[in-house]
């Protein structure tokens, strides 16, 4: 089920979250570059605006790759084993696991700073909008990567149990 939506609508949504998010980034730095050479006029608080979709873009992009377990690795741990040895077999489970691990130590830590920054009603200082908006980027990409990891460790699990449909997973 969790693999269903996460796999169908969920991306579809994460994948609308990272386009908006770059477009944004794009037109503001655009119009930044833009405004810059004409005489008079400023724009106060793009450079915000540029950090708030960066945030979101680097988050959400965080949860993406996780999606597509192409994230940078060294597996230099496995590199000496065979390909088919029990140790190569049981490392993706070992890491599926690590990963979520981390990733729930690092999501409580968000969850925790974004409960603090709207207790204490931060805005930026130039446009004035709610500094919860950018942290609650950091919990969004720290949750999705969760629950990837999640579906990860479900298809390693499925894989040992049926270790000739493991290139298939």
């Amino acid at each position: 089920m969790l693999g269903k939506y996460l796999g169908k609508t969920g991306i579809s949504l994460h994948k609308a979250i990272l386009f908006i998010a770059l477009g944004a980034c794009v037109i503001t730095t655009l119009s930044l570059v833009v405004v810059r050479y004409l005489p008079g006029v400023a724009l106060y608080g793009i450079p915000e605006v540029v950090t708030l979709c960066a945030a979101w873009l680097y988050f959400a992009g965080m949860g993406y790759v996780t999606y597509q377990k192409k994230h940078i690795t060294v597996d230099l741990i496995t590199w000496g084993a065979g390909e088919n040895s029990l140790f190569v077999r049981y490392s993706g489970l070992v890491s599926s696991l690590i990963t979520i691990a981390v990733c729930l130590a690092y999501g409580y830590l968000a969850l925790q700073y974004s409960i603090i920054v709207a207790g204490m009603g931060q805005r930026t200082i130039d446009i004035g909008f709610p500094r919860i908006i950018l942290i609650s980027s950091i919990v969004f990409g720290f949750t999705l990567m969760t629950l990837y990891s999640v579906l990860h460790l479900v298809r390693e699990i499925r894989a040992l149990k049926n270790p000739e449909k493991r290139g298939a997973s």
